[in-house]
C-alpha cells in the first residue's frame, strides 16, 4: 500500500444540543467518525511501514507512502446543533496531527494530510 484516501463521515441529520444528545447518537457518530478514522489510519500506517522508502520527484525526502484524510469544516469550528459530529471531527483532526508528527516529521514514514 503506497497511497490511501480516507473519507469516513456520518451525520445523523438530527440537530441536537449538548443536553438533548442521547448516548446512542453520540456513540453511533463516534464509531464511524472517530474510531473509523483511527483504525483506518492505524492499518494504513502499519502497511506503509513495510514499504521501502521511495524518493520524491519534487526532491523531498524519501517516503513510504501517502495518506490523505478528507475532513470537515467541523474539525476547525463548532457546528451549531451537531455536538457529536463536531466533537468527533475535532478528535479526528488530533489523530491526524499526532500521526503526522510521529510518522512524517520525525521518521518520514508517510506523508499525511487532511
Amino acid at each position: 500500500m503506497s497511497c490511501t484516501l480516507t473519507f469516513l463521515q456520518i451525520l445523523d441529520g438530527v440537530q441536537t444540543t449538548v443536553p438533548e444528545t442521547t448516548l446512542e447518537q453520540w456513540e453511533r457518530i463516534d464509531r464511524v467518525n472517530t474510531r473509523g478514522v483511527f483504525f483506518c489510519m492505524r492499518e494504513e500506517i502499519r502497511a506503509m511501514l513495510k514499504n521501502t522508502p521511495i524518493s520524491m520527484t519534487d526532491g523531498g525526502p524519501p517516503t513510504r507512502g501517502a495518506i490523505l484524510n478528507m475532513g470537515s469544516v467541523a474539525s476547525k469550528i463548532g457546528i451549531k446543533g451537531n455536538i457529536a459530529y463536531t466533537a468527533a471531527k475535532h478528535v479526528c483532526e488530533l489523530i491526524i496531527q499526532q500521526a503526522y508528527l510521529t510518522h512524517y516529521r520525525e521518521n518520514n514514514d508517510a506523508t499525511i494530510g487532511n
